[in-house]
């Protein structure tokens, strides 16, 4: 078959992107006014559509969720590019988790079933259970992504005050891993709030006076007054279902193992 007639990647609308994030409308136009996401078809003209791609659906995701917590939508946009999860969001595109079920255990597989199948789910994803899928943010300031079941690295710092965001690493990383070297960057840099010495890639910033690893099997043992824990697996098994019009129905609580109906 020619490559011209291979199917290519899935492509969404803003209403199924909307429905699988839970991103007001409103504050997705503001996104894309700000340069903060750029979709894979732009809209307008002739009833042209805007269509998405799932990793930029699971990448408007963790805004939402971010800003489901209270953070400015500019902010929680900021924060999700501080976040290393260019590779996470490829294990969540169900095309690319099929090719690595192939070669993958039975974890790998059942994230597969979880993406793709029609029936509603065994169970859902725990935290921290698909590599750095666990954020946590101390204090309303400092955020943590996991890099192993025990440990927590600082990625970020927030300051309040001026509105602006600390990263440890240039978020640039992020950036370039949304596209391929044809496109342009899938983001304006000037949508972050991060100063633009952070951008550059030659500082790296180092926060004093935090500890750079918290190391923890327990929430309860990590010291703080307030703590944010998000499961960044559920967040995207729950949106490409839905993005995909699958069977989805979920409650919070404690994990279930009752049969699929």
């Amino acid at each position: 078959m020619a490559n011209s007639e291979l199917p290519g990647p899935a492509l969404f609308t803003d209403q199924q992107v909307i429905a699988a994030t839970g991103m007001p409308v409103d504050s997705l136009r503001r996104l894309i006014t700000w340069g903060a996401v750029r979709p894979s078809q732009s809209g307008g003209g002739r009833g042209r559509v805007r269509l998405w791609s799932t990793h930029q659906a699971l990448r408007v995701c963790v805004t939402s969720e971010l800003a489901a917590e209270g953070y400015s939508l500019r902010m929680a946009h900021t924060l999700a590019y501080c976040l290393p999860l260019t590779n996470l969001m490829l294990w969540f595109d169900p095309e690319f988790a099929k090719v690595m079920a192939r070669h993958a255990d039975s974890s790998g597989k059942d994230l597969v079933r979880m993406l793709t199948q029609r029936k509603q789910p065994k169970y859902w994803p725990g935290p921290s259970q698909y590599g750095n899928s666990q954020i946590l943010i101390l204090e309303r300031r400092l955020v943590y992504s996991n890099s192993s079941d025990e440990e927590f690295e600082l990625v970020a710092e927030i300051d309040s005050e001026r509105q602006r965001v600390l990263p440890v690493h240039d978020p640039e990383r992020e950036v370039q891993g949304d596209t391929d070297d044809e496109d342009p960057p899938t983001i304006d840099k000037t949508s972050l709030l991060i100063d633009r010495r952070y951008l550059s890639g030659k500082e790296k910033r180092r926060l004093e006076g935090h500890e750079a690893v918290i190391r923890t099997q327990k929430l309860d043992m990590i010291m703080c007054r307030s703590l944010l824990s998000l499961n960044l697996s559920l967040s995207f098994v729950l949106c490409v279902r839905r993005l995909q019009g699958l069977k989805t129905r979920f409650e919070p609580g404690y994990a279930t193992y009752e049969a699929e109906e």
